[in-house]
């Protein structure tokens, strides 16, 4: 009789434990000779040995790393170690997906959406930057339970954000877990095997991601050839050295130049500087900083450099390196780009907005022209900002709507429409051409070139707006053809003193070279 035997956790039934019975922690699996499907290497819920039937749950580009190892696998037939591969991941607004759904996609890999995980049968799951907790149910379902890549030290940066805590806290040591999961909780389970790798000096979170990607994709393609041992041979995670990474807020991203140090701005910078960058407050405007770079004892010797005087927060404009400097809590921090309305070196920074800024203000201090902590809005707050522009956007389009239903119910007279918003052009001729002015009352004439005319360019002897005084007004020649209006049908009655040539004239199409008025002279 051939028995399959595996680690595994079970929770404990409270009956048995108000009796004194002992609760086993690890099931034991066997599986007979006469169950259906023995001679073929597998029990009544799983297999003994490779190939595995795997379901995978991921993400990022970590965890794209990992299922490129097991898609090798399963592609590679002498080994025999995949048999079955399907992925499962998170919704994304990206049309393209996560790079875990379009590698999968690209390799023609059965995909399903969280919280689809497919009806299919499995050996084995295997999770990688998934960021969703699993239920028992899910777990229970997998004869070998789930296995989940950790880049980290377990027990140390459980959590969903462990490599970007690395570099924040200067870790000199990291490495990759392979655990098995457990339900209700994150990164708690037994430790299958951990690898651990010196961190290299300034490397971002990037860069060290991708190495230990591919550690994690190899230690867990070792794991799967030998499964069952390894589940035998788990331990569990020590009690000491705990300690969480917390996901990357906003704020984290503000740097407080009063109590952050050189040192602590540039881990900052390497941990997030490539998903958030940092940001500051300069003259009431949020600026974000792009490119930190450490300063040399070369540039501090400088005798034209302020030193210690300096606030924090001061900003230093260096010719010889073209760089900003920015004093912080310890010293100094140099700063090569930043964007403002759009990307900006330091040179065209300094040029475009500092070096004005101390031409206006001769007698300023520097301290003046500082960069300064920025506070963004809580949520409670921001919540308050959505709320107050929701009620602003009601309150326009039911003022509009008011608006319009006036305007059909009680019209304005065809003579003399007006506008039912103040600005807007009427409706009608002119409402459809925004090229061309609306009329104007009769009582005011168009402004003239008339050298005659007003400070404020109107003619003489017509009323000012706002004002019952005018000037008296030359008279006209009587043959001069009275303004044209684009009212429209509307048109003024003839002069009194008019005569039947000048109607005449007037009823003469234009022609080139000729005046206004039908071009017999003025």
């Amino acid at each position: 009789m051939k028995g399959l035997v595996r680690g595994w956790w079970r929770p404990a039934l409270g009956r048995a434990a108000a009796s004194g019975r002992a609760s086993s922690q690890r099931r034991v699996v066997t599986g007979l000779a006469g169950c259906p499907g023995w001679e073929d290497g597998k029990d009544a819920r799983g297999r003994d040995k490779p190939p595995w039937r795997v379901l995978f749950f991921g993400t990022d580009q970590f965890a794209r790393e990992a299922l490129r190892a097991l898609h090798a696998a399963r592609e590679n037939q002498e080994e025999k170690l995949i048999e079955k591969l399907e992925v499962v991941t998170v919704p994304s607004p990206s049309p393209r997906g996560l790079p875990v759904k379009q590698y999968a996609v690209q390799s023609q890999l059965p995909v399903y959406e969280w919280p689809d995980v497919g009806s299919g049968e499995y050996d084995v799951g295997v999770v990688a930057s998934f960021g969703r907790l699993l239920s028992e149910a899910l777990i229970l379902k997998f004869p070998y339970g789930i296995l989940n890549v950790h880049p980290s030290c377990l027990p140390r940066w459980r959590g969903p954000a462990p490599i970007i805590h690395t570099v924040l806290h200067g870790d000199p040591i990291t490495g990759v877990t392979i655990m098995q999961i457990r339900p209700k909780r994150f990164d708690v389970g037994p430790i299958l095997k951990q690898e651990t790798i010196p961190v290299p000096p300034k490397s971002t979170a990037k860069e060290l991601e991708a190495v230990l990607s591919r550690l994690g994709a190899s230690m867990l393609i070792s794991v799967l050839k030998n499964l069952p041992g390894s589940l035998n041979s788990g331990r569990p995670q020590p009690a000491e050295g705990v300690t969480y990474a917390p996901k990357i807020s906003a704020d984290t991203s503000c740097i407080n130049w009063e109590e952050q140090t050189s040192e602590q701005i540039l881990r900052l910078h390497c941990a997030i500087g490539n998903i958030i960058p940092l940001q500051t407050l300069w003259m009431g405007n949020a600026i974000k900083l792009l490119d930190f770079v450490e300063v040399s004892s070369s540039v501090l010797a400088d005798p034209k450099f302020p030193g210690r005087a300096a606030v924090p927060g001061s900003i230093v404009y260096h010719r010889q390196s073209q760089m900003l400097l920015v004093c912080c809590k310890d010293g100094w921090i140099g700063v090569r780009s930043v964007m403002l309305k759009k990307t900006l070196t330091a040179t065209d920074f300094y040029n475009g907005y500092l070096h004005p800024w101390y031409q206006r203000n001769l007698q300023a201090q520097p301290s003046h022209c500082r960069f300064q902590t920025l506070r963004l809005p809580t949520k409670k707050q921001q919540k308050k900002i959505v709320a107050m522009q929701q009620c602003i956007n009601h309150n326009f389009l039911l003022g509009a709507h008011v608006r319009q239903r006036r305007q059909v119910t009680h019209p304005q007279p065809s003579g003399r429409q007006e506008s039912p918003i103040p600005g807007s052009a009427p409706p009608g001729r002119h409402g459809d051409c925004p090229d061309v002015a609306p009329p104007l009352p009769r009582d005011v004439a168009p402004p003239s070139p008339n050298p005659e005319a007003g400070a404020e360019g109107w003619e003489p002897g017509v009323r000012r707006p706002g004002s019952s005084a005018a000037r008296p007004a030359p008279r006209r020649p009587a043959s001069r053809a009275p303004p044209l209006s684009l009212a429209g049908p509307r048109r003024s009655a003839p002069a009194a003193g008019a005569t039947r040539a000048g109607a005449a004239a007037r009823s003469l199409p234009r022609q080139e070279g000729r005046g206004r008025g039908g071009g017999h002279g003025r």
